[in-house]
């Protein structure tokens, strides 16, 4: 059973999923961040920190993260002014979702094996 403090994590990780997503098509101007989803947003348990998993074409993966993180203070900012707070306004960190080159790897191990 989902507790009430589950429910409001969830409720907010999609708020700022909405959010980020807006944010980075404001981005979208750069070649880099055109290829750019957003697959999962984790809220750590404290909200402290906002965990982004980043989908992006492998060939793109490091001046996409260079770019994000270089631009994690004004998205932050820009989170502050969407908060309507500047307390306990959580930090950013960018990661790499790589779940479908797994995907991929796998489908050519299945290939392999017929």
């Amino acid at each position: 059973m989902i507790t009430k403090k589950e429910l409001q994590n969830k409720r907010l990780e999609s708020e700022y999923e909405y959010f980020l997503s807006s944010v980075l098509m404001s981005y979208c101007q750069d070649n880099f961040l055109n290829f750019v989803s957003i697959s999962k947003v984790l809220l750590s348990r404290d909200h402290g920190f906002i965990d982004v998993y980043i989908f992006c074409p492998k060939k793109h993966e490091k001046n996409t993260m260079e770019k994000l993180n270089h631009a994690k203070k004004h998205i932050r900012y820009q989170l502050t002014t969407f908060l309507k707070t500047t307390r306990n306004v959580p930090n950013i960190r960018f990661f790499y979702d790589n779940s479908m080159d797994v995907y991929e790897e796998i489908q050519d191990l299945i290939e392999k094996a017929k």
